[in-house]
């Protein structure tokens, strides 16, 4: 499994961490644990469906540290926008990892 560095959302240094010793048992494929800035994702699926849950958990840290107790509606779409845009710009890597297992 490729490592992949730390991710940087609004600030924070997010660790990626694959594995399944963090499992639950409600079936989730990742996990984004803000109190520990990790997102964790199974070793055992597909590299596309890593790639997506990646994805998915980011805007989850994205939401936690721009949206956090605040009304919602047009926020979310500016809020996602900003967070991705600064995402993909401090982590210029990220989309070529994501692009590899979209193959």
């Amino acid at each position: 499994m490729d490592d992949l560095p730390e991710i940087k959302v609004a600030g924070f240094f997010y660790q990626v961490v694959f594995g399944d010793d963090w499992l639950d048992t409600v079936g989730n494929l990742a996990m984004m644990n803000p109190s520990q800035l990790s997102i964790s994702i199974r070793s055992d699926i597909n590299p596309q469906r890593q790639a997506l849950s990646l994805v998915h958990e980011i805007t989850h840290a994205i939401i936690d540290a721009y949206l956090a107790q605040t009304p919602i509606e047009d926020k979310i779409v500016d809020a996602l926008s900003v967070g991705w845009y600064q995402v993909l710009v401090d982590n210029p890597a990220l989309l070529d990892w994501i692009k590899e297992r979209a193959q």
